[in-house]
């Protein structure tokens, strides 16, 4: 979901579950792979 600018930012949001891929669009342009992130979730 995008959003229009607030404070000359955009924002998206995309809930995803701990442990999924995650692309990350321009300018970033990385897939972030959120596995290991579990290990510091409550």
């Amino acid at each position: 979901m995008f959003s229009e600018p607030k404070d000359g930012r955009y924002q998206q949001i995309s809930p995803s579950p701990w442990g999924a891929t995650v692309e990350l669009p321009t300018p970033v342009n990385i897939t972030l792979d959120t596995e290991k992130l579990k290990d510091y979730a409550d």
